[in-house]
């Protein structure tokens, strides 16, 4: 098996050029991505009853838990379709009963998995926009580490290069993420902002010109 360092061979240089480079578009977009999710969190969490906090945290969870290989837009729709019928039709059997466990009030960081590293830092940074991904029970760190998420765009604009299907395997792999991780907060210091602002404004323009290309 390779070597996991070597699979994805990136530098903080390729996401700090694709911020400064990035569309009018993608940073407008990008700058309001987490805050709207927030809302959007709320949303859910209101319609399952719940108020303030509380309701964000459960909406924070159900996105978070519907998301992998998912696009946003049927990420929200996933979402809406779990508050309205308690199970989503195109989701994993995992998947729906996870989110089942976080509206019976289950611990999110418990839930999501111990090998959850793209989706407990999604859902603290639905969850607190501004802040840094605080996250626990993780395979691999012993302590809370605040992560970045990294998806397989993120990790795309980290690389240089559109990850190949083989790639994204090895975004499950502790130290690979907090590498990646690593330079997002290296380039949120270097702009003074939130890296999760960053990494959405990446994300978006990184998304919008790949959007019709398909790696093997």
């Amino acid at each position: 098996m390779p070597n996991p360092n070597n699979v994805i061979r990136g530098s903080y240089k390729n996401i700090l050029n694709r911020y400064v480079g990035a569309s009018e578009e993608a940073k407008e977009e990008g700058s309001n991505f987490y805050y709207k999710a927030h809302e959007i969190a709320t949303d859910l969490g209101k319609l399952l009853g719940h108020t303030g906090y509380d309701a964000t945290k459960l909406g924070s969870g159900l996105l978070a838990v519907m998301s992998p290989r998912t696009d946003w837009e049927k990420n929200v729709e996933y979402g809406y379709e779990f508050v309205n019928r308690g199970w989503v039709q195109n989701q994993t059997q995992i998947n729906n009963a996870k989110a089942s466990l976080l509206v019976s009030g289950h611990d999110p960081m418990i839930v999501l998995g111990r090998t959850s590293y793209k989706v407990k830092p999604f859902y603290k940074a639905i969850l607190n926009p501004d802040e840094d991904n605080e996250v626990t029970n993780l395979v691999g760190f012993r302590k809370p580490v605040k992560l970045a998420v990294v998806d397989r765009h993120a990790g795309g604009v980290y690389n240089g290069t559109p990850l190949k299907e083989f790639q994204r395997y090895y975004l499950g792999k502790w130290k690979v993420t907090r590498r990646i991780s690593h330079a997002y907060f290296r380039v949120a210091k270097i702009f003074n902002l939130p890296v999760n602002t960053i990494q959405a404004v990446v994300w978006w323009d990184w998304r919008e010109e790949y959007k019709n290309v398909r790696s093997s």
